[in-house]
């Protein structure tokens, strides 16, 4: 079996894939972390040493680790997080052994309960099994109130009081990222502007990669990502310039976001990442892992089966509406430049 834990921002995924015919030990190993987690001094020491040879030797993916950097900057000003500055070092001293073993105790007794967990499952299973293990592992935990089911929020534009600039160095190459809040999972926007990400960072067509890649271009590689969670995300331009045309790069990221605003997107542009973001989808789909996680992703939204509503969703997006969110939340004050150098 292959098993993996994935910790984000709003969510901690713990995925098991392999054989149908194992089900029941798949099943009892993830209750078994849920129920009797390890929180040995000696074994925290462990995960704080490797942490922190990581960062120190930079075999941490930098863009990953600068991603963290950006979202803390681009949301300190409205108190998401509350220290652009924080660093690893501090809070992983091993004089704060005893420290951090009890708050994971408190952070496990708080989230890691039966009500609190999405279960989901994807593969060659019966039902009546399923459900049968389930009530036997999960019945007897502890159980928390479970969550009312979420609701499309209204429209909030998120701002900040000024365009944002920081530079560091110790790249290992040069690496460029501009980002803009955009409001959540849940606004009536989220869909128009992850396919506005398409329109201009998604397959060899997209403007920006048009623009900027091919041997006269000014960077190695571009693309633009949409992070997202229930309340608030950022849209990012990521690039990796050569170093000679770092000016020009930059120039031609927000020539190409103006001319987008001026001319407006038009309905062959809404088609085409219309057409890739499916594309995406149902290649996703096409893995077992995949169906569950999109499943569990849309059960924490509301509803799993609103997973099988995209194509009807993108159906009702105009390219009109495409183009008001870029208007709406791409402003000079909102962007937030991040340039990382050698």
């Amino acid at each position: 079996a292959l098993f993996r834990v994935q910790t984000g921002y709003d969510s901690t995924v713990l995925s098991t894939v392999g054989p149908a015919k194992n089900l029941t030990q798949l099943l009892k190993l993830q209750v078994d972390l849920l129920q009797m987690p390890n929180f040995e001094e000696e074994k925290i020491e462990w995960e704080i040493q490797a942490l922190l040879e990581k960062f120190q030797t930079g075999t941490v993916d930098f863009t990953e680790g600068f991603g963290w950097q950006v979202e803390r900057s681009v949301y300190s000003e409205k108190g998401v997080w509350s220290n652009p500055n924080f660093t690893w070092q501090e809070p992983l001293s091993f004089q704060n052994i005893e420290v951090i073993r009890q708050k994971l105790i408190a952070f496990h007794a708080q989230y890691y309960q039966s009500a609190n967990v999405i279960l989901s499952i994807a593969g060659q299973v019966r039902r009546e099994q399923v459900l049968e293990k389930v009530a036997e592992f999960y019945g007897p935990m502890k159980s928390i109130q479970p969550q009312k089911l979420l609701q499309v929020v209204p429209r909030e534009v998120p701002s900040q009081s000024s365009f944002r600039y920081r530079h560091l160095r110790g790249a290992r190459r040069h690496f460029i990222r501009f980002s803009y809040p955009i409001p959540g999972q849940l606004s009536e926007d989220y869909y128009p502007l992850l396919l506005l990400s398409y329109v201009l960072g998604e397959g060899h067509g997209s403007l920006l990669k048009r623009s900027m890649l091919g041997n006269q271009g000014s960077v190695f590689d571009v693309w633009v990502k949409v992070e997202s969670f229930r309340s608030h995300g950022t849209f990012s331009f990521f690039l990796k310039p050569y170093p000679e045309k770092i000016d020009r790069a930059e120039v031609q990221v927000l020539a190409c976001l103006k001319q987008l605003k001026d001319l407006g997107v038009s309905a062959i542009q809404s088609e085409r990442a219309k057409s890739l973001l499916l594309k995406d989808h149902y290649k996703r789909l096409q893995s077992v892992e995949e169906r569950a996680h999109l499943l569990a992703y849309h059960q924490s939204l509301g509803d799993y089966l609103n997973r099988n509503n995209l194509e009807k969703r993108l159906e009702s997006i105009t390219p009109q509406q495409i183009s008001l969110v870029l208007k709406r939340y791409f402003s000079e004050e909102n962007l937030s430049l991040f340039e990382y150098f050698l």
